[in-house]
């Protein structure tokens, strides 16, 4: 009886089965078929940081339990900019997250507080607010702003020399 039911359950999982979706090397998402064939999946707005619009995204903290932190954006193409995908963004406030997380005297303190992203063009600077405690305990204050160039395909690189 339990090798029937269990027939059963696998037959029905692969008949329904979903079609894998990928990112390509050029930044463009792929959904890969069950047939071998495959189709691009095209960007919406919600998949890219807005200007104006600002969301929440999560980012962990010193003990690593996440955070809810509102990100406010001040976005400008200006002629020849290109858009930054949440995806890739939420990645790079992550990894500015642990920069600012170990240049404190005690790591484990560190709380995120809010997240800037101001883009001019390809150039974006990414502004982490976040509190953290001295050595008497206090909460101190700190930002730590980090500046990436929006490549061809997309993606974020670090230009920033703070490191």
């Amino acid at each position: 009886m339990k090798n029937i039911i269990l027939a059963v359950v696998v037959g029905l999982g692969i008949s329904n089965a979903n079609a894998e979706i990928i990112t390509n090397s050029k930044g463009d998402r792929v959904e890969l078929k069950e047939n071998g064939t495959w189709t691009l999946i095209p960007w919406s707005d919600e998949d890219f940081v807005n200007d104006g619009s600002k969301f929440t995204i999560q980012v962990p903290d010193g003990n690593k339990k996440n955070i809810d932190v509102e990100v406010s954006p001040d976005i400008s193409l200006l002629d020849n900019g290109r858009r930054i995908k949440k995806k890739d963004f939420e990645f790079q406030v992550k990894m500015t997250s642990l920069s600012a997380q170990y240049k404190l005297k005690n790591p484990y303190s560190y709380v995120p507080k809010g997240v800037s992203v101001k883009q001019r063009g390809n150039n974006v600077s990414i502004t982490i607010g976040s509190t953290g405690k001295n050595s008497y305990g206090a909460d101190v204050p700190s930002y730590l702003t980090k500046e990436f160039y929006l490549e061809q395909n997309g993606r974020l690189k670090d230009t920033s020399m703070n490191d």
